[in-house]
């Protein structure tokens, strides 16, 4: 029996049908909470507080103190604001930011050799899982 031909696109396509599988899972069943939980706010509109907290997290990582600016995303609340811009948003809009944080919570780690979820690593490892993703084919 010969295996099927696996392309970028079938690979892709692939990893985008499991991803939007996973995200029809709601994040606390699967345990995603992050390690390091930033105080989410009580008034969370659309995300729940893993999955805020997780974009927390991101956000920083793209945006941090000090970084390029001299204040960050956490400064900015970028996430809280995220949160409340997903409000306006279709659902299938809101389903696909889901599907993205799992996928960069779980797969990215992976893109770049590590072990782990993304939010439970250091920011140099989530630096590195960034630089993996974004050279990525």
């Amino acid at each position: 029996m010969q295996l099927p031909e696996v392309t970028r696109r079938s690979f892709l396509r692939g990893t985008l049908r499991g991803a939007g599988a996973v995200a029809l899972v709601p994040m606390f069943a699967v345990g995603c909470a992050p390690e390091r939980t930033a105080a989410a706010p009580r008034d969370l509109r659309v995300l729940g507080v893993a999955e805020w907290s997780l974009l927390d997290t991101i956000a920083d990582t793209f945006v941090p103190r000090g970084g390029a600016f001299a204040l960050g995303a956490r400064d900015l609340d970028l996430a809280t604001r995220i949160d409340a811009d997903l409000a306006n948003e279709r659902p299938e809009i809101v389903r696909g930011v889901r599907g993205a944080l799992l996928l960069v919570e779980w797969a990215s780690p992976l893109a770049s050799g590590r072990l782990g979820r993304f939010s439970a690593l250091d920011v140099d490892a989530r630096i590195a899982c960034i630089d993996a993703l974004r050279t990525s084919r």
